[in-house]
């Protein structure tokens, strides 16, 4: 065998090590956003099936929207689009979403 195929050799193995590190990394952050996606799908669920049973409920929207405010003031958010911030983000608006607003899109969805 000759030192150039060796050569080619180790570098072969470290493209197998690099696409074994990138298909854990991927699989972690599939696996993060399946649960993230799952509990949002329960939880829209379950307050859907919440305020089908108990239609009173709908008079507590705007109490709703005044602890959404206050969620996202206190996270300083600066601002709160929210869902359209997000729509923006997926059709590739550089600007994107701030980390720390995520959580409260998830609950503002579930609350409204």
């Amino acid at each position: 065998m000759k030192y150039r195929d060796v050569k080619q050799f180790g570098r072969l193995g470290d493209y197998v090590i690099d696409m074994l590190e990138w298909t854990l990394y991927a699989c972690l952050i599939g696996a993060s956003v399946g649960v993230i996606g799952v509990a949002f799908e329960l939880s829209l669920e379950f307050v859907t099936a919440l305020r089908e049973s108990h239609d009173w409920l709908l008079f507590f929207m705007p109490v709703a929207g005044l602890l959404i405010v206050l969620l996202y003031r206190t996270a300083g958010v600066p601002d709160a689009r929210g869902t359209n911030r997000i729509l923006k983000a997926a059709k590739g608006d550089p600007e994107g979403v701030a980390l720390r607003a995520v959580p409260l899109i998830f609950l503002s969805t579930v609350l409204t």
